[in-house]
């Protein structure tokens, strides 16, 4: 259940920065492709891009600034 919650919660976050739009003068890209497990602070300085499913670990803190953007990668499985 806390699974599916966290992962519902970065769903709804990573849909809502889409929606936003992306900000014009970002810092760097950061690829993230592993779970979060220590606590973590995202900056509305970058842009997060999600390579997968992550899951915020039991113990663990993610922190996202207003205004961060968040991306996904696409599938490599879908056209």
């Amino acid at each position: 259940m806390k699974r599916q919650f966290k992962t519902l919660f970065i769903a709804v976050t990573v849909t809502l920065c889409i929606s936003l739009g992306a900000h014009p003068s970002l810092a760097d890209d950061i690829l993230v492709s592993s779970d979060i497990t220590t606590s973590e602070l995202w900056s509305s300085d970058n842009a997060y891009i999600l390579d997968g499913i992550i899951f915020v670990t039991d113990g663990a803190t993610l922190t996202i600034e207003p205004g961060t953007v968040i991306r996904g990668m696409p599938d490599s499985e879908t056209t």
